[in-house]
C-alpha cells in the first residue's frame, strides 16, 4: 500500500502541507483547512522510516523552523532523525549551518 501512495506523490505532498502548517497556510490551497505541523511530521516520520527518507528531503527547512517552538521540538527532531536515514539527506543535514549553529 505504501508503494501506491508513494507512486500517488504522496511525499511531495507531505512536504507542501507541512511547509504550509508551519506557515499556517491553508492546504491544499482554497480548501480552508489548517493543518498542524505534528501529525504532518508523523506521517513524514513514517514514510522515511519505510524507506522513502530521500524523497522527503525537502522538509528539513520546514523541520528546522519547528526547532524553534518548543512544542514542536521533539517532533521536529524526530523528523530529522527520520530523514538522517537516508544517506544524501543525512549528508545534507551535515552541511547545513543553520541547524547546526
Amino acid at each position: 500500500m505504501l508503494e501506491d501512495i508513494i507512486a500517488q506523490g504522496a511525499p511531495a505532498n507531505l512536504v507542501e502541507a507541512l511547509d504550509a502548517a508551519v506557515k499556517g497556510e491553508e492546504y491544499p490551497l482554497g480548501s480552508r483547512c489548517f493543518r498542524r505541523p505534528a501529525p504532518l511530521v508523523q506521517c513524514i516520520i513514517a514514510v522515511a522510516r519505510a524507506g522513502k527518507a530521500a524523497q522527503l528531503r525537502d522538509a528539513r527547512s520546514a523541520l528546522r523552523a519547528l526547532l524553534d517552538e518548543e512544542d514542536t521540538r521533539k517532533d521536529a527532531l524526530d523528523g530529522l532523525r527520520a530523514l538522517a536515514a537516508s544517506r544524501r539527506c543525512a549528508e545534507e543535514l551535515l552541511g547545513d549551518e543553520a541547524l547546526l549553529a
